[in-house]
């Protein structure tokens, strides 16, 4: 058995809802950053009028996150882990999941458009390669990718209506803003 032996035993094992429930579990690691900014810095901001309340992107991304999940499954039962189309996968997932600290940890909206481009291109290699290996597989991909570019000019709305000089921004004001109230309550002994 190889190095990599086990875990793609494990994997083997398991049906599509565990790389499903995966793929969301993934997918909320940046949850404490997001609704930390959503109830503070993020209202603050300027935003676009098309911009989607709040309470809409959990459910979206959860099923995105579910069906990229299903999506990864019908690929690596296919071909395995140790392949070009799942290293490739692996390394998009990657990506995904460090946008959220970049966008609401620090309040890189430039770094996190140029990711989102970047998550942008490598789908558009990535769907044709999992539809080769298996049809639905690619299918299931384009929601997100829809998703994705309309999240993408969202980023670039935000970038536009609050930007950045000398490395520092509205949102990052606002998130300074924010602690500085949060200390003054403590302070204060409210």
């Amino acid at each position: 058995m190889g190095k990599y032996g086990h875990l793609e035993t494990a994997l083997n094992s398991h049906n599509a809802a565990f790389w499903a429930v995966g793929h969301v579990a993934a997918g909320t690691l940046g949850t404490p950053l997001v609704v930390r900014a959503t109830s503070s810095w993020y209202q603050r901001i300027q935003k676009p009028t098309w911009t989607p309340p709040n309470k809409v992107f959990a459910p979206v991304w959860t099923t995105l996150y579910a069906s990229m999940g299903i999506a990864a499954s019908r690929v690596f039962q296919q071909v395995g882990l140790r392949t070009f189309p799942m290293l490739f996968w692996c390394l998009h997932m990657v990506l995904n999941v460090v946008w959220a600290p970049v966008f609401f940890g620090l309040q890189r909206f430039r770094l996190a458009l140029w990711m989102n481009i970047g998550l942008i291109g490598s789908l558009v290699g990535i769907i044709p390669i999992f539809y080769k290996v298996n049809p639905t597989a690619g299918l299931l991909l384009l929601p997100y990718l829809s998703w994705l570019i309309y999240a993408t000019k969202l980023n670039q709305a935000i970038c536009k209506l609050n930007p950045t000089n000398k490395g520092y921004n509205d949102a990052m004001l606002q998130a300074d803003i924010a602690k500085l109230q949060k200390k003054a309550a403590i302070y204060a002994g409210c």
